[in-house]
Order: structure tokens, then C-alpha cells, then sequence
């Protein structure tokens, strides 16, 4: 991400009238600007954002010509140190992108859920509801749900209840991975909640992190 920063910034033209708008956020930011060669660069000024998780990288640009721009860049940068990239079926390129199992509309703001995740666990909750499922079945779905509980800015309290079937002396993972989970009160209880969730769990505005 440093060297793929580096060469963005000294072959990205930023309009004057962006830097103008930016000077402030700039002088309130911590990172400062620096020199590469004769230019200078300010990371508050950039017209793109570079992520990476492991080895899993996320790119938003503004504008056409920036984003060939970021292409070439990075695809030269991969090239000059001999990085085995995936394959073309993993990649994607438009408005919007999946990352970290999260559908990204960067223009709108907007990270949204997967529909195939939100039926997969609507599936386990309706069979832990009925006559239970194994221990690593549950435990795959409540991570599912810290992952939905994430992405929607949902407090702590939704999973209220629902690990104490991962408690290694009283619960079902005692039996280890097939150790059988059923339902007590409060579990059914939040399981229950949880179903009616999932409807309205399929994402959120960006805004919402800093409510």
C-alpha cells in the first residue's frame, strides 16, 4: 500500500480547486504532507482510497481517467515485484465491489449485506428454533451474526443469550463440533428477534458510524 500510494501520488494531477477545498481538513490532519521529487503530496488531498486486508485489496477512485490511472499503477507494481495475483473470477471493477464479504457502493455511501448470507443464517435459526443443530453449525451461524451485528451498527445486545451453548463445561461444545444446540428461553427469545432481524439487517449508509 506505501509503494502503491507513492506512485499514485506523483502521477495523479489534483485540481486546484480540490486542493483549495481540502487545505483545511489538511492543516487539522495528522499525517502531513511530504515531497516525492519536486511534488509535494497530501494525503488529505487524494482523490482515492487504498484498503487492504491480508491479502485482500480495495481501491476506490474518483473519475474514469484515475481509475485507468490506479489500474496501471498497481498492475505494474505487482509486476516489478513478482506478486501471483487471483484470478481474474475474483476480481472486480464498476461503482460498486464486494470486500470482505460486503457488497461496497462507494458513490452511494451504502455497504450492504449479501442476500445468500442473510438466507443462510435465516435457515440455521429456523432449525436451532426446531430440534436444534450441531455445535459447529451454531457456532458458524453466530459468527454470521456478529458479522450481520457489524455491518449494521447493532449493539452487543442482540447476542445476548446466544453463547451459552459455547460455554466448555455446561454447553454443547463440551461434546465438541457435534455436540447438539437446543434452544433455552432467552436463546428462543433472541433467535426469535433475530428472524424478524434479518429482514431489515441487509446493510447501512456509511453515515451511520459516526452516530
Amino acid at each position: 500500500l506505501w509503494m502503491f500510494r507513492r506512485e499514485m501520488d506523483a502521477a495523479d494531477e489534483i485540481p486546484m480547486e480540490w486542493v483549495e477545498h481540502r487545505a483545511e481538513a489538511q492543516a487539522k490532519s495528522s499525517p502531513p504532507c511530504f515531497r516525492i521529487g519536486v511534488k509535494e503530496a497530501c494525503p488529505e488531498m487524494r482523490l482515492y482510497s487504498a484498503y487492504m486486508y491480508t491479502d485482500d485489496a480495495l481501491f476506490i477512485v474518483v473519475g474514469v481517467e484515475r481509475a485507468l490511472l490506479a489500474l496501471r499503477t498497481h498492475r505494474q507494481l505487482t509486476k516489478n515485484i513478482n506478486l501471483l495475483m487471483a484470478p481474474p473470477r475474483k476480481r472486480t471493477l464498476g461503482s460498486w465491489g464486494t470486500w470482505l464479504g460486503i457488497i461496497i457502493v462507494a458513490s452511494l455511501g451504502l455497504v450492504i449485506i449479501p442476500k445468500d448470507k442473510i438466507i443462510r443464517a435465516s435457515r440455521v435459526i429456523t432449525a436451532t428454533l426446531g430440534d436444534g443443530v450441531p455445535f459447529h453449525t451454531y457456532r458458524s451461524m453466530c459468527g454470521l451474526l456478529e458479522f450481520f451485528r457489524g455491518v449494521s451498527m447493532l449493539g452487543r445486545n442482540v447476542m445476548h443469550g446466544l453463547y451459552r451453548p459455547h460455554d466448555p463445561e455446561r454447553g454443547a461444545s463440551r461434546h465438541g463440533p457435534s455436540g447438539w444446540v437446543t434452544c433455552d428461553s432467552l436463546m428462543a427469545q433472541q433467535l426469535r428477534s433475530w428472524n424478524s432481524r434479518l429482514s431489515r439487517v441487509g446493510g447501512c449508509h456509511a453515515a451511520h458510524a459516526l452516530v
